[in-house]
């Protein structure tokens, strides 16, 4: 990430302004959480403090600051606070103690595979439609709900491909939505039909160092990716020039006849022989 020259004007006149606030007042909570969110750290009455060293500052003064066990979690992946340690689950399930309409604990939650708030157990379905009730643009929410096969928001029932197409309506460039849309058949998004195929192309323009869209890609007869045709033989020749160990790519390949691969000609035979070496080896695949 680059930064103008104003932009870091701006953020050194805070850092020190917060520096200052510390200097003057070393248990000032807001202050030391304030620091978290510059992600630099600093030196406050002599010593240089971390970003989690400031979080663990800001729990000490105020345990109950929701945002602080949230960034505790993400940001330092947990600590010990109060002489007792917490993992980054740990932090989450604390912040949503403080706060349940917290969107981005609910979550990180979920993608650490769900876990007791207030008393109750939550899946990790469960945990995204929950962060979805609080915030419904949340498209890691929708992706990652979709990818749990679905669930209920707002007293709706989604499938999985209606969970995609919400990410996709949300943000249209997102290249693993689209892909998964495609797993699921394809689908509407923008008023606009897609078929899986489309899907993949779409996610190919996005991100052509996408091994799996090319596959599946080859898998439905090829398509035209950024104005130029690809067969079924061209998109498995792309999957293995990205990942030479993806013993799928070198089955689908071998089918075709066998093709070139990293300026090696490979005949069909080659082609099946090293894809059963990478599946007998799984160390080896993809």
């Amino acid at each position: 990430m680059t930064f103008s020259t104003m932009a870091i004007r701006v953020l050194l006149a805070a850092y020190l302004c917060i520096i200052l606030a510390l200097t003057l007042n070393p248990k000032d909570a807001l202050a030391w959480y304030n620091l978290v969110t510059l992600g630099v750290g600093g030196i406050v009455g002599g010593p240089q403090h971390s970003d989690k060293d400031c979080n663990m500052m800001a729990l000490e003064l105020d345990p109950k600051d929701a945002l602080s066990w949230y960034n505790f979690g993400s940001q330092c992946g947990g600590g010990t606070v109060g002489g007792k340690q917490y993992s980054a689950k740990a932090c989450y399930m604390k912040a949503l103690e403080l706060d349940p309409k917290l969107t981005y604990a609910w979550s990180n939650l979920g993608a650490m595979g769900g876990g007791t708030v207030g008393g109750l157990q939550y899946s990790s379905k469960v945990c995204y439609s929950r962060a979805l009730e609080s915030d419904p643009k949340s498209t890691y929410a929708w992706f990652n709900l979709g990818v749990t096969g679905g669930g209920t928001v707002g007293g709706l029932q989604y499938s999985s491909k209606a969970c995609y197409m919400k990410t996709l309506e949300l943000d249209p460039k997102d290249a693993k939505t689209w892909f998964n849309l495609g797993t699921v058949g394809g689908g509407t998004v923008g008023g606009v039909q897609y078929s899986d195929k489309d899907c993949y192309m779409k996610a190919l323009e996005l991100d052509p160092k996408f091994p799996n869209a090319w596959l599946n890609l080859g898998a439905t007869g090829g398509g035209i990716v950024a104005g130029l045709r690809y067969s079924t033989k061209a998109c498995s020749k792309k999957v293995l020039e990205l990942n030479p160990k993806f013993a799928m790519a070198w089955l689908n390949l071998g089918a075709t006849g066998g093709g070139t691969v990293g300026g090696v000609q490979y005949s069909a035979k080659d082609c099946y022989r090293k894809a059963r070496e990478l599946e007998l080896d799984p160390g080896r695949a993809l």
